[in-house]
This record gives structure tokens, sequence and C-alpha cells, in this order.
């Protein structure tokens, strides 16, 4: 069973008042999986799972974060790939911390457990803001005994988020993947933080945004002033459907 929950968070400015006034709109989504989704072991496919997060056409993407709990014995034998099916653009989130190839001082990466806490389903957060990438977290020593398990807070992942910047919603394809063999994991949750922007033309209308709706506002005679928009929630919405892997050509 998936527990899917998404809230669509409508933020207006007036349209009417110049082509600096700009609508946003976030939206959160939080999936958990119980019970959590294997990750094949030495799969050169791995497993994908199919996120949708759709926006109205207008808006596009300024910022995303994304939030992980991944149980794995062996942290460094596990990379996510995160690619937005409508544009192809995508990217690693994480790929094998701690290995040579990112300067570490064992092919093996880091030898700790789990990314994010499974037991209060805690996420590790891939952020481009972040201060520390993901790649070398726990410096270049590596191999047995290294790194943290249940690794927590925030990291800058492997490939910038900001390709998506400028893009529109609609569906992201996580694939996890295991890439040594004797260890074995399962995701065991996925979150998206993602903003977006509109920036109106001058003299049109200002709308508002909930839940993929767009209402125009009330006006009132005699009065010529912007509105204050409320704080709206979408409720909670059928969770997807997970997909296998199927024949994946994986994108590097």
């Amino acid at each position: 069973m998936t527990a899917r929950h998404i809230r669509l968070l409508g933020i207006v400015a007036a349209a009417g008042l110049g082509p600096s006034a700009v609508a946003g709109l976030v939206q959160e989504i939080n999936l958990r999986f119980d019970p959590a989704v294997v990750i094949p072991d030495f799969d050169e496919n791995g497993v994908s799972i199919d996120v949708p997060a759709n926006a109205p056409p207008q808006f596009v993407i300024t910022n995303l974060v994304v939030g992980l709990v991944i149980e794995h014995e062996w942290q460094g034998d596990v990379s996510v790939h995160l690619e937005h099916l409508g544009t192809g653009l995508g990217g690693f989130l994480l790929d094998r911390p701690g290995t040579s190839m990112w300067g570490g001082s064992s092919s093996l990466g880091y030898g700790a457990q789990d990314f994010g806490d499974v037991v209060t389903n805690t996420p590790l957060l891939f952020d481009d803001a972040a201060d520390a990438s993901i790649n070398l977290y726990a410096g270049p020593m590596s191999g047995p005994g290294t790194g943290i398990d249940s690794l927590l807070g925030s990291y800058r992942p492997t490939d910038p988020l900001a390709i998506h910047t400028g893009g529109p919603g609609g569906i992201w394809r996580f694939t996890f993947l295991d890439q040594a063999l004797g260890n074995t994991g399962a995701v065991h949750h996925i979150s998206m933080l993602i903003e977006y922007e509109l920036i109106p033309t001058p003299g049109s209308l200002p709308v508002l945004v909930v839940a993929g709706l767009l209402t125009p506002p009330v006006r009132r005679r005699k009065r010529r002033q912007a509105m204050r928009v409320p704080y709206y929630r979408a409720g909670d919405q059928p969770c997807p459907e997970l997909r296998s892997p199927g024949n994946r050509r994986r994108s590097m």
C-alpha cells in the first residue's frame, strides 16, 4: 500500500498591477511505501517509480527539493536518477557516494547503512542550495566502517536540480539502482517540494490557483485595491502506480 499526500498552496499577486506582479504556486508531495519497494540487487535497470506533479501550463518551475528514505546495507552501492518525462531532462541525485570516481579512497564507497531514517520516516534532502555535496559527504576515507548510518540533513545532489528551472510540471521518474553485488535495499519514502511562478502580462486579471482550478477574483464596486489571498490546501489524492523497470536504458 502506498500512502500519498499532496498539498497545493496558492500564493497570488494581482496581475493587473503591472508586469512585476508575480503569482506563485508551491506543491508538496509525500509518498510512503508499505511494503517498501525492493531495489533489485546488481541490476542495470533497477526499479522506477513515476510521480505525477502537474501544474497549470502557464506556471514554470523555479525551485525543486527532493527527499528520500532508502534502506540499504551499503551506501556506496546506491544510485538514484531523476528524470522529468515531459522534457527528457534528468540527472543523478546520488551516484555511489564515497567511491573513487569522486575521490574516495575505495571503489566500494561508503560502508554505512541507509539514507534517511527508516524508523521515523525522516528523509535525506537533496537541495542545490545546500553547503555540502552528497558525493563525498563524509570525506575521502571510504570502504568498511565509513560514512554515517541513517544519513540526514541537506546535501547538494550529484547533478544539479537547477536543470529543471523554467520547465513545466509533469511526471517525474525516480530510478533506484544497486550497482554492486551482495547487499540489498528498498525505497521507503519519496518527497518533493516544487516551487513555480507565473509572470503575467500587463492588464491581465489576477487569478487564484487551487488544485489546478483557475478562479477569477471577486470585484467590488468603487474599490480599487489588491485582494489578499488566503492559504489553501488541497486534500489527499489517489496514489500513483509503481512501474517496473521494463526495458529502460540508463541515462547518465
